[in-house]
């Protein structure tokens, strides 16, 4: 299925947002109950809570441009990709010996806005899939 551009431009505003500590950015993203699950268990709902979480992210976090974009239906959008986190390679969970960190974010819109964004980790990005596929003969 095409990617719908609009939902696209969304999640590239979301990172750009959570680069720039934008709370107020981040949450007129969302439907008013919008949630998001960051991965280590943190859940928020609501656009003061997504507010706060916008506001409260990281410096130095670079989220860059996702490597590959799915579109999964009319509601539902794949971004894969990695960002560089200073100091993750420390973490004794890491999967990656340096600080680059593989991501799956899934978001769920309602129109335009997001109602839901999901993120985790992943081992290997689609790209590292095929072309592992591809040398194994899978």
């Amino acid at each position: 299925m095409e990617v719908r551009e609009s939902q696209r431009e969304t999640a590239r505003t979301y990172f750009r947002c959570l680069a720039n500590r934008d709370g107020e950015g981040l949450a007129s993203l969302f439907t008013d109950d919008g949630v998001i699950d960051d991965g280590s268990g943190r859940h928020t709902e609501g656009h003061a809570g997504l507010r706060a979480f916008g506001d409260s992210r990281p410096a130095g976090i670079d989220f860059g441009e996702p490597e590959r974009w799915l579109q999964g239906n009319d509601r539902r959008l794949a971004a894969y990709g990695r960002i560089s986190v200073p100091g993750y390679s420390k973490y004794e969970n890491a999967m990656s010996s340096d600080d680059t960190v593989r991501l799956r974010w899934i978001f769920h819109f309602r129109g335009d806005l997001i109602e839901h964004a999901g993120v985790s980790s992943v081992r290997l990005l689609p790209d590292e899939i095929e072309e592992r596929d591809r040398q194994t003969g899978k």
